[in-house]
């Protein structure tokens, strides 16, 4: 995997800050994280949902639409991808990657 460097992750993490603001499917969670309700909550500056997963917590990301087709395309096609199923792996919230079906 390369390595970007600290600025180049700096300045992506900015953007994704900004899309995660400026995306209309994430409007209500950033609602409900700002009345601290739905278990929605943010960490400098991004958007989490904070759930439990097969008896575990997890903060999982709130994904914003712009960036759902890559990340989907990432864990379906690289050599690590895969998941268990849709029960198991819980992808369940809207903001959080769920799809139906996965399709190239």
């Amino acid at each position: 995997m390369d390595s970007q460097p600290a600025s180049e992750v700096e300045a992506d993490a900015t953007a994704l800050v900004l899309e995660q603001e400026q995306d209309p499917s994430v409007a209500n969670c950033w609602m409900q994280a700002q009345a601290g309700k739905g278990g929605f909550l943010t960490h400098n500056g991004l958007l989490y949902h904070k759930d439990q997963v097969e008896s575990q917590a997890v903060c999982q990301l709130c994904v914003p639409q712009g960036r759902r087709a890559k990340i989907l395309q990432l864990a379906h096609k690289s050599v690590f991808g895969g998941h268990l199923g849709e029960r198991k792996t819980r992808l369940c919230h809207q903001p959080f990657v769920r799809y139906k079906s996965y399709v190239d």
